[in-house]
């Protein structure tokens, strides 16, 4: 399962999760007011305790899905387990279309389609291999359903003045309702996870290009940050030097004016332009030091091979 689940699927499967069980509350006020126009309305004799109670116990699983969903361990949870969570409703949702069509005319129900719907949704939501897994059910169900009750090992309820009541024993028919919804739900399940899985590899390839960005910015962030801590090197270096090389001419300098305005002696005019010249070969000296390490800067020694 590990190599179908990638990003960006990965992301945001509790969403899905969480959609799908606030979908099912909005299906469910539907189905209640349908069952109540047919019966009030339309004046169909709807086995109302039958549907009613297939109603509250999809409200009830709907109910433990989402505290499932919200409960400490399923948000900690691996992606592959918040996957069988959102596969497994929407298997229990074609179970229970399948009650509610059996209790509501079976092949005279118009509803049938609404298996279609959740496979299109089971392949939005899930992965190719899951939206046929979902095509597959939903004809074994309703071909299930519709053989049933053509054999009678399930009771017909017929929707009286609005079907033939003869229909469900009719194998042309049910052979051809069968047909029909099996192709749709594989022409669906196609079609839409070809869809789902261009628009996945999209957005994977965008959200990778996001994250090389993220990285490069990273790696550009930790250059500017070397290249600021050598410019306050370089600065640093600048002001010891500056330093270093004024001190001996302001020396020189100092000796030679002591020289010229006649405040050394005759006899110790010899020590002062010593020790002038000291400080001039000191200099020197510096200079020297730093046009070789300009030198070894410009021609680095070549690297020693191991």
């Amino acid at each position: 399962m590990g190599t179908l689940l990638r990003l960006p699927f990965d992301r945001h499967i509790k969403e899905r999760a969480d959609w799908l069980i606030g979908l099912r509350w909005l299906v469910l006020t539907s189905a209640g007011v349908a069952v109540l126009l047919g019966n009030s309305l339309l004046r169909l004799a709807l086995p109302s305790p039958a549907l009613w109670a297939t109603m509250a116990v999809v409200a009830a699983y709907n109910m433990l899905f989402y505290a499932i969903s919200k409960s400490s361990p399923m948000r900690n949870a691996r992606i592959w387990v918040q996957a069988q969570l959102l596969r497994t409703q929407i298997m229990f949702d074609m179970i229970a279309l399948t009650a509610l069509l059996h209790f509501s005319g079976g092949v005279e129900n118009p509803f049938a389609p609404f298996y279609l719907l959740l496979v299109l949704i089971g392949s939005i939501l899930m992965t190719r291999k899951d939206s046929y897994i979902f095509a597959t059910l939903c004809t074994v169900l309703w071909a299930g359903l519709l053989i049933m009750e053509a054999i009678c090992v399930l009771p017909h309820y017929n929707l009286q003045g609005f079907r033939l009541p003869t229909r469900y024993q009719e194998w042309s028919h049910i052979g051809a309702e069968i047909a029909v919804l099996t192709s749709a739900a594989y022409i669906i399940s196609y079609l839409s996870s070809s869809v789902v899985m261009r628009l996945r590899d999209s957005e994977r390839r965008l959200y990778e290009s996001n994250r090389a960005c993220q990285l490069r910015a990273e790696e550009l962030d930790s250059v500017n940050m070397r290249l600021q801590e050598m410019d306050r090197t370089r600065t640093q270096f600048l002001r010891l030097v500056t330093h270093e090389l004024r001190a001996p001419v302001a020396a020189i300098q100092s000796y030679l004016r002591l020289i010229i305005e006649g405040y050394v002696p005759p006899e110790n005019t010899m020590e002062i332009v010593t020790k002038a010249e000291q400080r001039a070969n000191d200099q020197l000296d510096l200079i020297s030091d730093l046009l070789d390490l300009a030198h070894l800067q410009d021609h680095p020694a070549p690297a020693v091979k191991q």
